[in-house]
């Protein structure tokens, strides 16, 4: 971060790494793509790593014992989700040396990608902060 900038924020971060994570879908299609899907996963994983220190905001106001759990489950979360795309960036980098944990490299990717979008889904509906979800009509 420049002198001049001020960290991003929770949110901030959230809505960059929606982007990436669509970014890492699209290219996870094609084997052509796994490059640049590692890459943009490495990204995700840099904001990942920034966010897990930030405080979410529905949690601030909750009294202490329900914030302290509040945070334990957000950090469990995160972490997982880091340790993901850590093993989502090797099995996309990994090239003909890959050993995959199911039946194939294409497999392993798709599942994996699969449970970052069960452990988003859960933290979203945890932690994102109510006041700022799209309205529904």
């Amino acid at each position: 971060v420049a002198a001049d900038k001020q960290p991003l924020t929770l949110r901030e971060h959230m809505r960059a790494m929606s982007y990436i994570l669509d970014d890492i879908f699209a290219r996870s299609e094609e084997p052509a793509k796994y490059a640049a899907a590692a890459d943009s996963t490495a990204a995700l994983r840099a904001h990942l790593v920034q966010a897990i220190g930030l405080i979410p905001p529905r949690v601030e106001p909750m009294r202490e014992i329900q914030n302290r759990n509040a945070m334990i489950e957000f950090h469990q979360m995160m972490a997982r989700v880091i340790y993901l795309t850590s093993t989502l960036e090797r099995a996309l980098n990994s090239g003909n040396n890959y050993q995959p944990v199911s039946s194939s490299r294409q497999q392993d990717i798709r599942n994996l990608l699969n449970e970052i979008s069960v452990i988003v889904g859960r933290a979203h509906a945890k932690f994102r902060d109510r006041k700022h979800r799209p309205s529904r009509i």
